[in-house]
């Protein structure tokens, strides 16, 4: 009885019926469509308004499919093709070794590609590519980094790019966080100019009171202000913080998550409230979970934190944690859903999280005008296993998209719209 009536009372909580202050918008989502690339499997995305590209990793052919968009809204995209000698079948950016994660330069032209290494415990290296389109897939940089690298992101104001190596199915290699200085970056620059600053951080031992080999990141996210990144450690169930006001980048206090909540992607957002009405950085962590040895599971939630920006030495503050499996289906309070992706925004005068649901196939939207008590928008299925999420803004709406792995092809890439109705 006790669990039935916490069970029914977080529902009421999360309805989507619960009425919103008649001060703000409501929001609406629309799933637009859900479109089959070339590609066996699409996973990570990003896209370049500049140039209006979208980009996906391709795991099954190593390359990083690029994508020309007429349009958004309704979606319509073109695949590009990059090698002539297989007629009718647009392949990507060959890469030569899988890749794991893309990000685009927020003022240039460039998208950054991690690559794995040739075995597992090899170093893996970070491929730059010029988006212009007379050259179009130019490679401008082949930089070394760590083992296994898995994330890639750059920081808003373009001065760094972070790189979460997780040295993942090699049980002697370094986990690491590599940084790597980009301010010189340009799509101008040619691969044989040589490697950028990079290096990792030091003091991961020191810091978590464990080998680095037992350290794996995940995921990378920035604050909206370049002050500190926060890397996702999955199989160690903690979030790290990277201070980049130091002048150098030092790590700061972790945020240590619920046994078994094995977090994936991560997101960050500026001028949030915390209970005290102190003003500073909310960060979700989509917790991917899993089965526990007493065979219940795990995880399975998206959680959230505040923190304050300009004091990583201290600990955050846990605003909320949401079960996914009862957000999304409350009938199969039990069934697996691996929440894989996060992203927080302000938009129309409002704190939303849009998450995706790697088993299950959900998407999902949450009103964060209370972080404490998240309130469920709308839910929804796409594309087959999404991974990649990105948020673009088109005029005044937002348009989601995901990066659907599939199971073992086609690979989708799916487009949601968010909007504002007064």
């Amino acid at each position: 009885m006790p669990y039935r009536f916490i069970t029914t009372l977080l529902l009421a909580c999360l309805a989507n019926t619960c009425p919103a202050q008649s001060t703000q918008p409501q929001i609406e989502l629309t799933h637009l469509d859900t479109i089959d690339v070339p590609g066996f499997v699409c996973e990570i995305v990003d896209y370049c308004a500049s140039e209006q590209l979208l980009l996906s990793t391709d795991s099954h052919w190593k390359t990083l499919d690029v994508f020309k968009v007429t349009s958004l809204d309704p979606p319509i995209i073109t695949a590009i093709d990059f090698d002539d000698e297989t007629p009718n079948v647009a392949e990507g950016i060959a890469v030569v070794r899988e890749p794991t994660s893309v990000a685009v330069h927020p003022t240039q032209p460039i998208a950054l590609v991690t690559v794995l290494g040739r075995l597992p415990g090899d170093g893996g290296t970070v491929f730059g590519f010029d988006l212009r389109e007379k050259t179009l897939g130019r490679m401008i940089l082949k930089q070394p980094v760590g083992p296994h690298p898995d994330s890639i992101a750059i920081s808003p104001d373009g001065k760094y790019a972070i790189v979460a190596c997780e040295a993942e199915r090699h049980p002697d290699a370094p986990g690491e966080v590599w940084v790597i200085d980009i301010s010189s970056l340009s799509p101008d620059r040619f691969a044989r100019d040589g490697e950028l600053p990079a290096h990792a951080v030091p003091g991961l031992k020191k810091l978590l009171g464990m080998p680095e080999s037992e350290v794996e990141p995940e995921f990378v996210a920035f604050d909206p202000q370049s002050r500190f990144a926060v890397i996702s450690c999955q199989e160690n169930n903690l979030l790290l913080t990277l201070d980049l006001q130091t002048g150098v980048p030092t790590f700061g206090k972790p945020i240590y998550l619920t046994a078994g909540a094995e977090p994936d992607g991560v997101s960050i957002l500026d001028n949030v409230q915390n209970p005290e009405g102190k003003t500073g950085c909310l960060v979700a962590a989509a917790e991917e979970g899993k089965l526990s040895k007493y065979g219940y599971m795990q995880g399975h939630s998206v959680s959230f934190h505040w923190l304050d920006p300009n004091d990583l030495s201290t600990d955050a503050t846990p605003m909320s944690r949401v079960d996914v499996r009862l957000l999304v289906k409350p009938s199969e309070p039990e069934s697996r859903r691996d929440p894989e992706a996060v992203k927080l925004v302000h938009f129309a005068g409002r704190t939303i999280a849009v998450g995706t649901t790697e088993r299950g196939d959900y998407f999902y939207a949450l009103d964060l005008a209370d972080p404490t008590k998240p309130r469920l928008i709308d839910k929804f299925k796409i594309g087959d296993r999404p991974e990649g999420l990105i948020l673009v803004h088109h005029g005044e709406d937002l348009i989601a998209i995901t990066g659907d792995e599939g199971s073992y092809g086609p690979g989708t890439l799916s487009f949601v719209r968010i909007h504002a109705k007064n």
